[in-house]
């Protein structure tokens, strides 16, 4: 893949990014001070507790909700908003990942190579491992191993995480969004699975983005078990989903893990 980019600046595809914000100031947010070097990159902010700000800026769009939809209504309302005033594509920024100088560079290379493809992701690296593309099967994601090529892979086995999906609106509206039921985990990899319906392929593209795993954060005693809650309810809508008949194991296991947690605060 060649290090220019092909195409000139007035046709490059227009980027909006969405970050969502909980309990996190705009100023704080390791993506968008990541992000926000790439000047292709505007920017909807969706502020979803009363402690998130934002920040007043040309290319800052922000959105209140303090009730804590989740992630899945978040993303819908910045692909409506994105869709409105003609952007081309949707990336999906977790407001603690952290995003290379490179990019966007990365994604207009990878996007002048393959322009039939609308389905783009970087890796994601976590823990010093990667996370992002994960292999998918037995209802959970697994660390792929070894690491798929980069190029246009089949979504079937190896799926992304939300965090530097960048999605072309075209297909965002034509499979319908997010799930706002699956509001939180699970929700990239079912909308992976709604793209699969109209046997879509993905590019994974070489770039690396810091991502954080919640797991292993340090919580509280109440954040821990409210983290668990708040899993089983956005997993619970695909218990009868073909691919999801496993959940309850994961379900008992990550309880196990929580209670552990807990013990050994």
């Amino acid at each position: 893949m060649s290090n220019t980019i092909l195409k000139t600046e007035k046709s490059l595809p227009k980027v909006l990014a969405v970050i969502v914000l909980y309990h996190c100031s705009l100023k704080d947010s390791k993506a968008y001070h990541t992000l926000f070097q790439n000047r292709g990159i505007n920017f909807f902010v969706h502020l979803n507790s009363v402690d998130s700000e934002t920040l007043l800026d040309a290319r800052i769009y922000s959105y209140q909700d303090n009730s804590n939809p989740g992630v899945s209504l978040a993303y819908n309302r910045a692909a409506e908003y994105a869709t409105q005033n003609g952007y081309d594509y949707l990336l999906l920024a977790d407001q603690d990942s952290e995003f290379p100088d490179n990019f966007l560079t990365a994604f207009y290379n990878a996007q002048s190579t393959f322009p039939q493809e609308e389905l783009f992701f970087p890796e994601v690296m976590a823990n010093k491992k990667m996370i992002s593309p994960a292999e998918f099967k037995w209802s959970r994601a697994w660390y792929a191993i070894p690491k798929p090529q980069y190029g246009v892979m089949s979504l079937n086995i190896f799926r992304p995480v939300n965090t530097g999906m960048l999605i072309n609106l075209k297909l965002f509206n034509k499979v319908g969004g997010f799930n706002t039921q699956v509001f939180l985990d699970y929700s990239d990899f079912y909308f992976i699975e709604c793209c699969l319906k109209f046997k879509l392929t993905g590019v994974f593209f070489s770039t690396i983005v810091i991502g954080e795993l919640s797991d292993f954060e340090s919580y509280s005693f109440i954040r821990i078990w409210k983290r668990y809650f708040m899993y089983l309810h956005s997993t619970a809508p695909l218990f009868f989903k073909k691919g999801y008949s496993l959940l309850p194991l994961w379900w008992i296991l990550k309880l196990l893990n929580q209670l552990k947690r807990s013990i050994l605060r």
